[in-house]
């Protein structure tokens, strides 16, 4: 697939608590190996390698919300499952439909997620502890 850009990591993403953004930042290089696969085989161990990751992820960002009483958990977690659902549904298409073409979804997928999720969503996560 072999992707002609790659997504840039940036202060701006930073969203105050030092375990997820670093997790948010191996995201980063999970998608951009991701995108840089050659074959098939390195499309499929890039994409559980990054599907793995992100289910972890989503579950530490989850607990985090729960100990941070942020209210928006509940649709923040629907949100987390709709981007699971997406991207399973993206690695089915793999073998279905020629590299460039599931590159282009990945690339779609990877920035809604990391670029929009991130410094939407995930920026409304309270700093600290609700009281």
């Amino acid at each position: 697939m072999a992707a002609e850009w790659e997504l840039e990591w940036k202060a701006e993403y930073l969203v105050g608590d030092p375990i997820i953004d670093s997790q948010h930042q191996h995201l980063f290089t999970l998608a951009n190996e991701v995108l840089r696969t050659q074959n098939s085989e390195e499309i499929t161990r890039a994409i559980m390698q990054l599907f793995q990751y992100v289910r972890e992820h989503f579950g530490d960002e989850e607990s985090l919300m729960a100990r941070r009483k942020y209210a928006g958990l509940i649709e923040h977690r629907a949100m987390h499952d709709k981007m699971i659902e997406r991207l399973s549904e993206i690695a089915e298409l793999q073998g279905a439909v020629n590299e460039n073409q599931l590159g282009e979804k990945l690339q779609e997928f990877m920035v809604d997620w990391l670029l929009v999720h991130i410094l939407d969503a995930d920026m409304k996560i309270p700093k600290r502890v609700a009281h």
